[in-house]
């Protein structure tokens, strides 16, 4: 095999002969390495540092590295100490840093004796292995390497333990700051301005160790020069290092790194000497946040390179993180991710100036935000960081915005301190080249107006034109911060720190709990509505923006700051408590606080907007009013309409109040007409009260639910804890067991809904549901009807006519009818519209929307439900009293005043005969002087209207009830007189009488549970059996068929309401047939529902509610008439 030469051949002519053969020369100086190297090289003359390392041998590097590093005299001598130094440096700050440096281990023997492709080089350097070692324990047939990021960067040898390759530049990149630069090679740490006093000392320590270690290989006696040389070198880096720190690290500053390299003992292993710094959160660039956010995060660390100009500094002065610069975060992105995951572990977030500052600026072309002081016509570009670090008020004042340059400069003052809390003002800014133009948002508003740790339904509501407008997308608030910042439940987060990280993870937290509710896209108007748990700080907008190619993005232009919220203070322990009337009509609720008198609970507008004048624009006030709650107070009683979204996605919608269903408040008539004209889908959603619909059980609870949450408003606007808050519901009697029970059901739900967003209150105070007839006897009671003669008190609702009984301050009897005002009221002008139209004669807007709703609309039960919604409006009370007179003399105002009188008439007489069968059967007496009829309910608004100035009405009513009484002289009872009066407040009744305390009543005695069942008025067959008109209702047995009897009852009070009122009632044998059919279907129906009771005992069907047969034949009379045109002469 042909010899393989490693070097290049000799040039003999240029290296001098000795002079004299066989003897060896020694040569004292150092040029004579470099002549020989231009001899291999076959280079001009003149030598180089590189040349006195090109040594012919495989180990020049490593000797001619010794030489130089340990003889002061060494051409390369300053060279080799500050590679060694440096190498030391890397070394020593290695695990701080997070360098990727690594080992490995060779060994040469092995691989001269292999069979491998570098067998041939391994022999050789075998072969020509020096002998100079440290201990005689770590021979030159093994050594080691070490990499940094892959790339070599030193060897491990046994004369010197370490020394740098001579391409170690390599391996080196900016994240080394002590390089030299024009050569890239390494470089004495001592010339790194930017390592801090903590780094050095951390060099010092492990060379130090080094020392340390090494000494153990001292042998007594003679000392090796090398070593002894090795160690001055290490006592001299040391010193200098300690010179220039000025501080020392303790054993407590410092932690023991594990071992990094698997290098053997007893002298490579003298490497694993790896430590790092205890992390203490030094700092100079910090902005702290705020107190409520510093267990999660507590400051940003400005990693910027315009920070030192901004602070008059250099960045080598300015401490990043740590022992890390800023010159040193900024020179390689590896730094800046070592420092921004360092800083994060320990509660911090290194970002750079921009992160604070939203990508776009949006200039309003009209509106102001008054959050925003004299920057009002502009969002804050601001990201959601900014909020962590400055509350709302503070940031404000914080900001300003220029022109500059034919844009804007956006200056935010931030005051930046260091670990020890000192803190230096300096003002980051951002210059937009232009600012978008777009209009405010139609609306933007927030309910309540409170803040209160006991409260949790804060809604946002906001429409826009996504196209043209400022559109506000997620609000802010501290509870939703604390949520992103905080995703896995320990610190900040993977993630942190991205340019939109914190409105990503905002969003997610709206969107995953299902916060947010898009209302409406149409008509290029986007409405929608947030849920939140406490008041927002912020919103953050966006605008349409065109890109370059013509595509449309929506761009983030920052914050708006909120409107702010009234704090509220708990109030001292106190009662407050809340009667809740639900109507089929009406719902009415009242309050009582500290035992003051019942006082009617009034909806105030608690809608707040950060622009100006929000609540006087048209538009926003009818957003509001159609998808969101009125920006104006509601005053009680307001109508028992829902407005179901059904057009939206419901499935898997939490059950929040207005979320799903909204209470449909009626401001005006023309608006809600026009909404029922065009509302063949049913959204709007009346008769919640009676309704069997399945789906409508949830809507009575959603309506409830949204009317507690309102009054639990008012109550927490005042510092009550709604929690704490007493509830009374009332209900008629005329409620089936089945219904009663439902009822009972839906109200503890909804106010526990109402109670709190996350469903973790507690359970409501809620008694029992009271009739409401027993309570509107209290209200009348209350306000000086003494109950101590007779008194029989009429609440006639939309539903049902709730009727009681009193003696001598004693409760005789109660019932529940379903014959009240929408039977007797509404059922007749449904279908008299030339009435209504005669009535609205004033105001052609609204009489042309209600001929335009009767023409369009076809469908009964809507034009019923128009019908009432204008008939129960103050747009119809204010018609009626300036028309009422006018119009008296047409035939329909006559017919409304005779269908009200005859109503009114017929109960009378039920009334008459349930009294008769009370004297008769002892319950009471007849001969307590006059008795006084009380009438209250909106239902009575009419009666009163039309009655209340006519002096003989108490008469002809007087003949009505002592005719069905039996009362005269052939009854051998003196007739009765009766006296009329009317409620002052209709419809408020039963709420207040709900709240009226026994101890208010002491004088009376109303015990609910023994009282006589109704009478069934009317002659009727039981299976083979007749039952007289005073059969009570509970000894009809649902065992055997009801049908209608010779409606006798009914005859004999026609007769007499057409002679004592001199009317014509066209009652012929045609209708009476008709009648006697509609008692004998509802009398099937009352049957089966009493014979699925009766299975759970007899006297359950007391609690049936079984509706009279000749209320029923009344009401079905009524019908008649109204249906067919028949109107009473």
């Amino acid at each position: 095999m042909p010899t393989q030469h490693l070097l290049p051949p000799l040039n003999i002519d240029a290296l001098p002969s000795p002079e004299a053969y066989g003897q060896w020369v020694g040569e004292t100086s150092y040029n004579w390495l470099g002549t020989l190297a231009q001899c291999l090289a076959q280079q001009a003359d003149g030598q180089s540092e590189e040349d006195l390392l090109s040594i012919p041998d495989v180990w020049a590097q490593a000797m001619v590295f010794e030489s130089a590093l340990l003889d002061t005299a060494h051409p390369l001598h300053r060279r080799s100490v500050r590679e060694w130094r440096g190498l030391i440096g890397i070394l020593a700050l290695s695990v701080q840093r997070g360098m990727a440096l690594r080992s490995q281990i060779v060994n040469v023997h092995s691989a001269a004796e292999s069979r491998s492709a570098g067998a041939l080089f391994a022999n050789v350097a075998y072969k020509l292995r020096p002998g100079a070692v440290i201990t005689d324990q770590q021979d030159w047939s093994q050594i080691g390497f070490l990499t940094l990021d892959g790339r070599l960067l030193a060897m491990v040898v046994p004369h010197l333990l370490v020394c740098p390759v001579r391409a170690h530049k390599l391996a080196l990149d900016e994240s080394v700051e002590w390089r030299v630069p024009a050569t890239g090679c390494l470089d004495d740490p001592l010339s790194a301005g930017n390592l801090t006093p903590e780094e050095l000392c951390l060099i010092q320590r492990y060379a130090d160790s080094l020392h340390r270690g090494l000494r153990q290989f001292e042998t007594p006696g003679s000392p090796d020069r090398r070593l002894s040389k090795l160690l001055t070198r290490l006592s001299e880096f040391m010193e200098a290092l300690q010179g220039k720190a000025r501080m020392m690290l303790t054993d407590a500053e410092v932690r023991r790194a594990p071992q990094q390299f698997e290098l053997p003992a007893p002298l490579y292993s003298r490497l694993n000497a790896f430590e790092t710094l205890v992390a203490r959160e030094r700092y100079d660039t910090a902005i702290v946040t705020r107190p409520e956010f510093r267990h999660l995060l507590k400051g940003v660390l400005l990693l910027d390179e315009r920070l030192p100009s901004l602070l008059q500094t250099t960045a080598s002065s300015l401490r990043a993180w740590n022992s890390d610069t800023l010159e040193t975060a900024l020179r390689h992105p590896s730094n800046r991710e070592r420092i921004v995951a360092g800083a994060q572990q320990k509660g911090f977030l290194a970002i750079g100036i921009d992160s604070l500052f939203a990508p776009a600026l949006c200039h309003l072309s009209e509106g102001a935000i008054t959050t925003h002081g004299e920057a009002e016509s502009f969002t804050l570009p601001l990201t959601p960081l900014a909020l962590l670090l400055y509350p709302p008020a503070e940031l404000r004042e914080r900001i300003s915005i220029r022109p500059e340059d034919g844009g804007y400069r956006v200056i935010f003052r931030v005051d930046v301190q260091d670990d020890q809390g000192r803190a230096s003002s300096c003002q980051l800014s951002r210059h937009y080249p232009r600012a978008h133009r777009a209009s405010s948002p139609t609306s933007l508003s927030v309910w309540p107006n409170f803040q209160s740790e006991h409260w949790d339904y804060y809604y946002m509501f906001y429409g826009a034109n996504p196209e043209e407008s400022l559109t506000p997308t997620i609000p802010v608030t501290r509870s939703d911060l604390l949520a992103a910042m905080e995703p896995a439940g320990g610190s900040v987060g993977a993630g942190a720190g991205g340019p939109s990280w914190l409105v990503q993870r905002l969003e997610a937290a709206i969107a995953g709990s299902k916060r947010r509710r898009m209302l409406s896209e149409k008509n290029n108007l986007q409405e929608a509505l947030v849920l939140m748990h406490e008041q927002p700080e912020a919103f953050l907008c966006t605008v349409a923006s065109v890109e370059s190619g013509g595509l449309r993005t929506r761009q983030p232009v920052g914050l708006i700051l909120a409107a702010e919220a009234t704090p509220v203070a708990q109030r001292r322990p106190s009662s407050w408590r809340i009667g809740v009337d639900f109507g089929t009509t009406n719902t009415c609720i009242f309050q009582r606080r500290d035992g003051r008198p019942p006082e009617p609970v009034v909806f105030s507008n608690r809608c707040i907007s950060p622009f100006r004048d929000h609540e006087q624009d048209t538009q926003a006030q009818g957003e509001h009013a159609l998808e969101f709650l009125p920006m104006s107070g509601r005053p009680l009683p307001f109508q028992s309409v829902l407005q179901d979204r059904n057009s939206l996605p419901n499935e898997g919608m939490p059950l929040w109040p207005l979320w799903t269903e909204r209470i449909y408040y009626i401001r005006d008539v023309q608006v809600t007409l026009e909404a029922l004209r065009g509302d063949a889908s049913g959204a709007l959603r009346f008769d919640l009260k009676w309704s069997a619909i399945p789906d409508d059980r949830k809507r009575r609870q959603s309506f409830l639910a949204q009317a507690a949450l309102e009054a639990m408003a008012e109550a927490a606007a005042e510092g009550m804890v709604p929690a704490e808050i007493d509830w009374s519901f009332s209900y008629p009697e005329a409620f089936k067991g089945e219904q009663l029970r439902d009822y009972q059901g839906i109200i503890p739900g909804a106010l526990n809904t109402a109670l709190s967003s996350k469903g973790a209150a507690l359970p409501a105070r809620v008694a029992a549901p009271s009739p409401e007839s027993v309570c509107a006897a209290l209200y009348f009671h209350s306000h000086g009807v003494a109950l101590t003669g007779t008194v029989v008190t009429f609440d006639i609702g939309g539903g049902t006519t709730d009727i009681s009984l009193w003696q001598s301050r004693k409760l005789i009897w109660r019932s529940s009818v379903r014959f009240a005002g929408r039977s007797i009221v509404i059922d007749y002008l449904a279908r008299q519209k030339d009435y209504i139209y005669t009535l609205t004669r004033q105001s052609q807007t609204l009489r042309d929307t209600f001929r335009n709703f009767q023409k369009a609309v076809h469908e009964t039960q809507r034009v019923f439900h128009g019908t009432e919604v204008f008939v129960n409006s103050d747009t119809f009370s204010r018609a009626f009293q300036q028309e009422r007179a006018a119009i008296s003399d047409t035939p329909e105002a006559k017919g409304l005043h005779c269908t009200v009188e005859f109503a009114m008439a017929g109960l009378l007489y039920y009334v008459g005969m349930v009294y008769r069968a009370l004297v008769d059967s002892k319950l009471c007496v007849a001969d307590l002087g006059a008795i006084q009829l009380c009438y209250g309910g909106r239902g009575s608004l009419m009666m009163r209207e039309l009655f209340g100035a006519d002096e003989g009405i108490a008469g002809r009513m007087a003949a009505v009830f002592n005719t069905a009484a039996g009362f005269g002289e052939e009854g051998g009872i003196s007739r009765q007189s009766l006296t009329l009066s009317y409620s002052k407040n209709p419809k408020e009744e039963v709420a207040f009488g709900l709240l009226v305390d026994r101890t208010d009543a002491t004088d009376l005695t109303y015990d609910q549970g023994n009282l006589p069942p109704s009478i069934i008025g009317e002659r009727i067959r039981v299976g083979d059996e007749i039952k007289e008109w005073n059969t009570p209702a509970s000894e009809l047995e649902p065992g055997s068929e009801w049908r209608c009897g010779d409606l006798e009852q009914l005859s004999r009070f026609i007769e007499l309401y057409q002679a004592e009122f001199g009317r014509i009632v066209p009652f012929d044998g045609i209708v009476k047939a008709h009648v006697s059919t509609q008692v004998t279907e509802a009398l099937v129906s009352e049957r089966s529902q009493a014979a699925s009771v009766f299975k759970r005992g007899k006297d359950a069907v007391r609690t049936m509610g079984i509706e009279p047969p000749f209320v029923i034949a009344l009401r079905a009379l009524n019908e008649y008439f109204n249906r067919h045109g028949r109107l009473i002469q």
